[in-house]
């Protein structure tokens, strides 16, 4: 099975931001500088390459069969809007995908826990 959306671009600061589409939810820091995520309840940001490093490929996937590199965070996302979004810092660029109400299991696979090129989302 094949992805359900994909976006291949560059990202400012480095970041991915993954979310319900109508959060406003700030994102705590992160807790230390070896962590790659950051995740509040509603929102989630990681760390990618740098958009003057390349261009990063991310995919929202639908089983973990697909993921193209290793699992680098396993935890929670409430969607509160019934749309989930994955987008750059300042949402210019993002690709959404409809999703019930409620909490959902968020897999991130990444080539690397800093700043990956290649990125999976997985919601259950």
């Amino acid at each position: 099975m094949s992805a359900i959306r994909e976006l291949v671009t560059g990202f400012p600061w480095g970041l991915i931001l993954i979310s319900d589409a109508e959060s406003t939810e700030p994102i705590p820091p992160w807790r230390s500088d070896n962590h790659p995520v950051a995740s509040a309840e509603s929102a989630v940001v990681l760390r990618v390459l740098h958009r003057d490093d390349g261009d990063v490929s991310v995919r929202i996937i639908t089983s973990e069969s697909e993921a193209r590199s290793s699992e680098i965070f396993d935890g929670v996302l409430s969607i509160g809007s019934g749309l989930v979004r994955v987008s750059d810092a300042l949402g210019n660029e993002a690709i959404e995908c409809p999703l019930s109400c409620g909490k959902h299991r968020l897999r991130l696979y990444s080539d690397d826990r800093f700043e990956g090129a290649i990125v999976d989302v997985l919601l259950d």
